[in-house]
């Protein structure tokens, strides 16, 4: 499923956010560099990904979706990887470039994640979601993010 790949990018786009407090990501800022997409571009890929084998599973694959829904360590590793990513891209709007930072967040790819028909694949397993905060509701385009949460609110 490449939970090992969203593993990877997760950990590493909250080693790309730690370095915002070192002169790393000072001389990062300095260099000239327009913008920096990284493990926190990859990461959000994941995420999607993850959403998209989750849904392709249930759809056409369903005795590996039976196993996906039967296995409570599985669910609870994607549990913990999919609120680390959201908490990463909480804290990563506030070094986005409309904030005068060098990180870039596709929010197409964001939209999709949080769009009903992706995100409701968590929802179905259980697994925790939309733990953002405002911070980062400016990376959302305004009808995907009233979507989620009116859907949240119900």
């Amino acid at each position: 499923m490449g939970v090992d790949e969203f593993n990877a990018y997760t950990l590493t786009a909250r080693l790309e956010l730690d370095l915002t407090s070192t002169s790393v990501y000072e001389k990062l800022k300095t260099s000239g560099l327009q913008s920096y997409a990284g493990n926190i571009s990859g990461m959000s890929d994941f995420m999607l990904y993850t959403l998209s084998y989750l849904k392709a599973a249930r759809v056409n694959h369903p005795s590996t979706y039976q196993n996906i829904k039967n296995s409570p360590l599985f669910l609870a590793h994607i549990n913990s990887l999919w609120e680390s990513a959201e908490n990463t891209l909480n804290i990563v709007y506030n070094f986005t470039l409309s904030k005068g930072g060098v990180y870039s967040v596709n929010s197409e790819v964001i939209a999709e994640i949080y769009s009903p028909e992706l995100i409701s694949e968590l929802d179905v397993l259980g697994i925790s979601i939309f733990n953002l905060t405002i911070g980062v509701i400016p990376i959302f385009p305004k009808v995907y993010l009233l979507k989620t949460l009116e859907r949240n609110n119900q």
